[in-house]
């Protein structure tokens, strides 16, 4: 068995049998969708030696002490937690990841140049994750931003047909007049 434990409390978090995860990223991914901790707050350590597992290492001891860092703290990982905000929590709809990412410090607003430019927002609305734009929201992201097409987060709601979420960022202020690059407007019937 492969174990992780917490290094302040003590408790075991993960026991999964030996061969199902084969790297740290993997073990990080798996303490991630279990116990909602981003991966970029996730520092593992063999339990004998006390060194630290980085990813893409292989694993090299079946026992780890997991340290779950509640900021960031180090400027190099706000780059990672802005891109698990928006690749990972708000396409899945993890809010309690994404409320520990914006806590952390990742930018809100950030667009990614991998999927055209779009936001955390634009990735929830146009994914139906009503629970995700609500938490956005409150968040106080920009509802107006637009991706590489020129389409918004209300065009990529509406153009899913998620009527209760073009609802919400309508109430909102996101402005219906605005046009995509093709000079289309949000289809709101």
């Amino acid at each position: 068995m492969l174990r992780v434990w917490s290094r302040v409390s003590g408790e075991e978090l993960a026991a999964v049998p030996k061969g199902t995860l084969f790297d740290v990223v993997a073990v990080k991914r798996h303490l991630r969708a279990k116990y909602h901790y981003p991966m970029c707050f996730q520092r593992l350590f063999e339990s004998e030696s006390g060194i630290e597992e980085l990813p893409g290492m292989p694993l090299r001891t079946t026992e780890w002490q997991l340290v779950v860092s509640s900021t960031l703290g180090r400027p190099d990982l706000e780059d990672r937690a802005t891109e698990e905000l928006v690749l990972y929590a708000a396409k899945k709809g993890h809010v309690e990841v994404a409320r520990a990412l914006l806590a952390g410090g990742a930018d809100k607003d950030w667009q990614d140049g991998v999927t055209s430019e779009k936001t955390a927002l634009m990735h929830a609305c146009a994914q139906g994750h009503i629970d995700m734009v609500r938490f956005l929201l409150e968040a106080g992201v920009k509802t107006n931003l637009k991706d590489s097409q020129g389409k918004t987060a209300l065009m990529h709601a509406a153009g899913q047909g998620h009527a209760e979420i073009v609802h919400l960022l309508v109430e909102a202020g996101a402005d219906r007049n605005l046009q995509d690059n093709r000079g289309r407007l949000p289809n709101l019937q």
